[in-house]
């Protein structure tokens, strides 16, 4: 068959983790990994395709989206409609999907002894999809009531309902943000009651330097909440009821480091203090420098994290893996970004200095 099999020596797993892991590239070069846990009681799977809602054409907005709902429905080698579902749910299990903007993901769970017909049926969407003229109707009306749905959800209506400024619309590579997005307020009336401050800045993708985190080691910083932080001081001043500090909407081309406020009615009244003490936050650890303690400290609980994390549910854990099958080598399948284990002052502080008032 000419495929390549590499044993699980490669893949870095937890201390705890009683699984066995194998890697497998196919003839088409596909990746596979091949998990063995003899104590569940449940099989998964999970496909990750390499394309998502940036790809859509001008014009067909929701294209990827609505393709993922397509794929469910039937194809050639079991052509009646929703028999995969039915499948699934006959042998206990469950089947789902999601469009993000650069990946595609199908997943399902089973018990143990349907899985391989399961799996046959999964693997035909892949291949020889059928999309009937009807099916095609039905479900483009079903993605439009999800998107209806979306529009009373404050999440979905910030990445939305914006003005017409007859720009072209965004296809990466590149950074979305221009000297124009920068430095400027965005006011929501949201749905559900009460007052969230969202600080953002354009940063380096961590994905480019995983091993030594320096958005984790910012958000650890930043997101801390013993005496001396930033929430402590808010807290006191009763001002804010929660903060969280981190990357986040990255892809390998641009990241966005975010700090979000949960505030007061007595804090809402006092934004511009609030982003004043962040920006002297901020200034502070510039001038205090990186410490190499607090590193090896973040790097420790981090290490002890992975290899004493619970089980999860196989079909979340397959859904997990095959998401980090796109983005990182072999040996950090398992591990994704969880492990930073190389300090380096020096990418800390390039991204340290991009938490700049000039650039948020």
């Amino acid at each position: 068959m000419g495929v390549e099999m590499e044993g699980a020596a490669e893949i870095v797993k937890a201390r705890t983790d009683k699984r066995d892991y194998r890697r497998i590239v196919l003839p088409n070069s596909l990746q596979v990994l091949l998990i063995s846990d003899p104590d569940t009681d449940k099989c998964a799977a999970s496909m990750d395709v390499g394309v998502g809602s940036f790809s859509d054409p001008a014009g067909l907005e929701g294209l990827a989206h609505f393709l993922e709902h397509m794929l469910f429905y039937a194809s050639e080698k079991y052509p009646v409609e929703d028999s995969y579902s039915k499948y699934i749910t006959e042998h206990g299990g469950s089947t789902n999907a999601f469009t993000s903007d650069e990946h595609t993901n199908y997943y399902f769970d089973v018990n143990t002894g349907g899985f391989e017909e399961a799996l046959d049926r999964f693997s035909q969407f892949f291949t020889k999809p059928l999309m009937s003229p009807d099916a095609t109707t039905r479900e483009i009306k079903a993605v439009n009531s999800e998107n209806q749905k979306n529009l009373l959800s404050d999440p979905w209506r910030m990445n939305q309902n914006i003005r017409n400024t007859n720009r072209s619309s965004f296809h990466p590579p590149g950074q979305p943000c221009k000297s124009e997005h920068l430095q400027i307020l965005v006011k929501t009336v949201p749905i559900k009651q009460g007052h969230k401050l969202k600080i953002v800045w354009p940063v380096t993708p961590e994905i480019r330097h995983y091993n030594e985190g320096p958005c984790r080691y910012l958000g650890h910083l930043i997101g801390h909440e013993g005496e001396g932080s930033l929430y402590y001081i808010l807290k006191t001043l009763g001002w804010a009821t929660g903060l969280s500090a981190g990357e986040s909407d990255w892809s390998l081309d641009f990241a966005f480091f975010k700090v979000s406020i949960e505030l007061t009615d007595a804090g809402n009244e006092h934004i511009q203090d609030i982003i004043g003490l962040l920006f002297k936050y901020v200034e502070l650890l510039q001038h205090s420098g990186v410490c190499e303690w607090i590193f090896e400290e973040l790097s420790a609980v981090c290490e002890t994290k992975f290899h004493y994390q619970d089980k999860i549910p196989p079909i979340d854990y397959v859904v997990n893996i095959s998401s980090n099958m796109q983005l990182y080598p072999p040996k950090d399948w398992l591990i994704g970004s969880s492990l930073p284990v190389k300090f380096s002052p020096s990418v800390i502080k390039m991204v340290l200095d991009q938490l700049s008032p000039n650039n948020v």
